[in-house]
């Protein structure tokens, strides 16, 4: 038998030898004027480096932490700046902590029967990430980390994030589908004083600072990827503190290191980072075999890929959208951005302040934009067009069609440009001006697609221009901006 599945089974029976129900009597925190007691809660899995333990109430001062030890309620772990450590909790949770991190379970209540209680911990500093055992898939609310700048709440997820002084950054890694969580939706919510914000999309991230609200769900670029997970990928050659060899810390096949996560399958770095936790804790809790041992051993080098697969597959950040990432996020569908008659247009010549309207044609599956395609029923029409109101008097409409062209080779911003004289690719040709006009109409109008809500190319923007000349010699020249929702 190997040194990785003796030091696992050893694992094994502290685990079994917890109490089988761990009640509030004994493990809830105190409150003021109670007397605190504590209890074994779980045990450290994976250990890599130095790590101190620190139990005021067992006079324990900078004790070693080697895999296998016992967890206790109320105990501090440290890891010093090449260090690592996973804990395994009794109902199957697991925290990783990076270099430089500092943890305290404040509170397990855990009853096995029912997988109802809670756990509450507190991180003060460094990198963290954390799998969701049975309690937060059972009763999402009795889950949560306290950080310097507020509150992490949870709900049956993986979460990964860093606390550095007084802020705190967060982002969603799962939950996958072999996870404890699966019927629900997982997700974070970050809270404090000053307001609340909640990521459910891997791949997201949100910042809470100290004296500020957290920030809203944005895409996770790849360089805070590489800083939230990088320090949790244990690093080749590394020991761990069983006193045998490296090989407990080597990254599997495919976990690599953030400077080839591209290369690595999106399932893989998904689906390894977040089942080889749960998977692994239920295992030990429940006497698996040297397999489980194996997944433990490896769950410390499968994290760096998964915000970055995540973010490939999932995510579409608010903004101005990418005909790649539009390409890559909406294969089929069709649909029109409309703006009704919209304000925000200045005119010079007009009878009164003008109202303009768009209505642009997409169909996603055969890659087309304008044209003609479903009917509008409160404009009547399934044509793509342009208009501007109320420019010669009240009942006057002056309109241009868009021709379709096709956007499968397109790359860069989603931007379109209607011209009468097309010259790039994407370029739309407009149609005759209507009404008896004449002159350069809505020649350089731009339209540019929108990313909102974690949706590729959700509404459009369009950015007016429009000069013409009507049958009584009255020239009238008009600008502005305006948004258009995309309709299904």
């Amino acid at each position: 038998m190997n040194r990785i599945a003796i030091l696992m089974r050893v694992l094994i029976a502290a685990l079994l030898l917890l109490p089988q129900s761990i009640t509030a009597a004994g493990f809830k925190g105190a409150g003021a004027g109670e007397k605190k007691e504590t209890s074994r809660i779980g045990a450290a899995g994976g250990v890599q480096g130095k790590v101190l333990q620190t139990a005021d109430m067992r006079k324990i001062v900078g004790k070693d932490v080697l895999s296998g030890a016992e967890m206790w309620l109320y105990d501090k772990i440290q890891t010093n700046a090449n260090s690592r450590l996973q804990i395994l909790l009794k109902d199957q949770t697991v925290f990783t902590l990076g270099p430089s991190a500092e943890m305290t379970l404040d509170e397990f209540v855990y009853d096995p029967k029912t997988n109802s209680g809670a756990v509450h911990a507190e991180i003060t500093k460094g990198a963290f990430r954390f799998v969701t055992g049975k309690i937060a898939g059972e009763d999402p609310a009795n889950m949560s980390i306290k950080v310097p700048s507020g509150t992490i709440g949870i709900r049956g997820t993986v979460g990964v994030g860093k606390v550095e002084g007084k802020k705190t950054t967060m982002t969603v890694g799962g939950p996958g589908e072999k996870t404890n969580t699966t019927e629900r939706i997982g997700g974070i919510t970050l809270t404090n004083e000053f307001g609340s914000q909640t990521l459910t999309r891997p791949g997201f991230f949100s910042e809470m600072e100290e004296g500020k609200a957290p920030t809203p769900p944005k895409l996770m670029p790849p360089s805070l990827a590489n800083e939230l997970y990088d320090p949790l990928t244990s690093k080749p050659g590394q020991k761990s503190k069983d006193g045998g060899g490296d090989g407990a810390t080597t990254p599997p096949s495919g976990g690599g290191t953030s400077g080839n996560t591209a290369s690595n399958s999106a399932a893989e770095g998904q689906n390894a980072g977040e089942n080889s936790g749960n998977n692994t804790a239920g295992g030990l809790a429940n006497a698996g075999d040297e397999k489980d041992a194996a997944d433990l051993s490896a769950e410390m080098g499968r994290t760096t890929t998964e915000a970055q697969q995540t973010q490939a597959n999932h995510g579409v950040g608010d903004g101005i959208a990418q005909w790649d990432i539009i390409l890559a996020n909406v294969p089929s569908g069709q649909g029109y951005y409309f703006s009704g008659d919209a304000g925000g247009v200045s005119c010079t010549g007009c009878f009164s302040t003008p109202q303009a309207a768009l209505q642009l044609q997409i169909d996603f599956g055969a890659r087309t934009v304008g044209g003609t395609g479903i009917l509008n029923p409160t404009s009547g029409s399934n044509q793509s067009f342009i208009h501007l109101h109320n420019v010669t008097s009240s009942a006057d409409t002056v309109q241009q069609s868009i021709n379709s062209i096709s956007f499968a080779s397109l790359s860069g911003a989603a931007t379109l440009v209607l011209k009468n004289s097309p010259t790039a690719s994407n370029d739309m040709q407009l149609g005759s001006l209507t009404g008896g006009y004449t002159g350069a109409g809505f020649n350089g109008t731009t339209i540019t697609l929108y990313n909102s809500d974690g949706i590729a190319a959700n509404s459009a923007k369009t950015n007016l221009t429009y000069t013409a000349t009507n049958t009584a010699t009255v020239t009238a020249t008009a600008s502005g901006t305006f948004d258009s929702p995309l309709y299904k």
